[in-house]
This record gives structure tokens, sequence and C-alpha cells, in this order.
């Protein structure tokens, strides 16, 4: 687990699911901030559905709070967790709001 990865996930603007689905990664990374659960595996330890754990996935890889490192074999990818959202910009379809004027 990473402490530093999950207490700066605590100050991500984002829905309880997408939060939640978040804070799991960043318990799971390790030092470098990949991890590789399966979404099955993170419905079960968070109580949420895997359809819930696989959209708020997909969601957070899209706004970079999630990068996809490599596919493994099975069901789970190699993922690094970024608690800013670092991993990459917004996306074309997305209008930038302003600090303070909402976001995701």
């Amino acid at each position: 687990m990473s402490f530093a990865h999950v207490s700066r996930c605590w100050r991500a603007k984002m829905g309880a699911t997408r939060k939640l689905t978040l804070l799991y990664f960043a318990e799971c990374a390790g030092k470098d901030g990949t991890a590789f659960p399966t979404n099955r595996h993170v419905a079960k330890r968070t109580g949420l559905s895997v359809s819930a754990v696989a959209k708020a996935r997909r969601w957070l890889v899209e706004w970079g709070y999630l990068e996809v490192v490599e596919d493994r074999i099975g069901r789970s990818q190699l993922v690094r967790v970024y608690p800013e959202g670092d991993a990459g910009t917004i996306p074309d379809n997305v209008v930038a709001l302003k600090p303070g004027f909402g976001g995701p």
C-alpha cells in the first residue's frame, strides 16, 4: 500500500463510486504507484457492483487518474495511479472549467 497515494486520493473531486474505486487502487499500489486488481476483486472489497467498478475504472482512465501500463493475462491490467489526475490531459470531448466552477 502506498500511504502517500491514498492520502492524496482523498482530495480528488469526484463522485463516491469513482473515489472509492480510486482509493482501492491506491491502496493496492506499490511504491511505484502500480496495481493490478481485477474489477471483480475491487467490487468484492468495496461492496460495489462489478459493473459500477468497470464504469468508474473507465472514467478514471479517461480523466488521467489511472493509466493502463500493461494488459495482463486474464482479467486484470497493470495500472498506475495518479491521485491528482496527472496521467494525461482533459479528453477532447470535454470543455475545461475554471477552478472553482465544477468539474469531474
